[in-house]
């Protein structure tokens, strides 16, 4: 680190997006970044990236063991990640199971009987499901399709935003670099149809390459992750359809959906934090 500056975060994504926004984060991963100032553009290795494309950027420490440990539990959150999105159709398939046989209009349960065997994540989407929106008193409400909306909007309209911003991050180029102390080793630049060139400091040795290889599947494997997070949610939509007691719970579905695979996800992270 020079001149006492401080520190970079050890994962970044830097810019592509108007604004200064930002995509929700979903994995506790990625810290995500305006760009600087657009300054001149050019493609060796020193140089400073165009302001809208995205910077995958990962800051590794000088020591080789402590570099390696620190992409390897990386590496590890994003392969768990993955493993719980991929868990969630089964997860779905148990619930329908347990909450008893599916009729034209939806299930009717014993909602205290069926939640209390629920894992929590499964148990909150019955409850969201019972038209109870979140933060609104069923002794004073009643429960509308109006009303359903304006409960479950936010995280509609967070999914929505999810997705946009994450499909203006897919169709650009994007920049991969890894760094030693915030000082730069390589650069590899993706191109729009998968291509790719990689630009390299003099003298790096076959361990630096190495880490700049794992940089960058860390990176695509990123990006894979955000777009298994999309289907995942818009296939556990569809699922949650059946399991709707009302018209208002069918209505909320994808928001639903959303919440829940972020439980799932929360419950990764939570996991990983007591492993840590």
């Amino acid at each position: 680190m020079r001149g006492g500056a401080r520190p970079s975060p050890a994962f970044e994504l830097v810019g592509g997006l108007e604004g200064g926004e930002a995509v929700p984060e979903i994995f506790g991963l990625w810290s995500v970044t305006a760009p600087p100032p657009a300054g001149p553009v050019s493609f060796d290795v020193a140089s400073p990236p165009p302001a809208d494309v995205p910077v995958w950027r990962v800051n590794l420490p000088a020591e080789a063991r402590a570099a390696d440990e620190q992409l390897r539990r990386a590496e590890t959150q994003v392969r768990d990640t993955q493993a719980a999105l991929s868990g969630v159709p089964g997860r779905l398939n148990r619930l329908a199971a347990h909450v008893g046989s599916k009729s034209a209009v939806g299930i009717s349960f014993d909602a205290i009987a069926t939640h209390e065997a629920l894992p929590p994540a499964e148990a909150q989407v019955l409850h969201w499901l019972e038209a109870e929106p979140a933060g609104l008193d069923s002794s004073q409400v009643s429960f509308g399709l109006g009303e359903t909306f304006a409960a479950w909007g936010p995280a509609q309209k967070q999914f929505e935003a999810f997705v946009e911003r994450l499909t203006r991050l897919l169709v650009q180029y994007a920049w991969v670099e890894t760094r030693i102390e915030d000082d730069l080793m390589a650069r590899t630049i993706v191109g729009w149809g998968g291509d790719a060139g990689t630009l390299w400091r003099e003298g790096l040795g076959a361990g630096q390459e190495s880490m700049h290889c794992r940089t960058l599947a860390l990176a695509l494997t990123s990006r894979a992750t955000w777009i298994q997070t999309i289907t995942t949610v818009t296939q556990t939509a569809l699922k949650l359809t059946l399991l709707a007691a009302t018209p208002g719970g069918a209505v909320m579905t994808l928001p639903v959906a959303w919440k829940f695979v972020r439980q799932v996800l929360a419950e990764i992270e939570q996991h990983q934090e007591r492993a840590g």
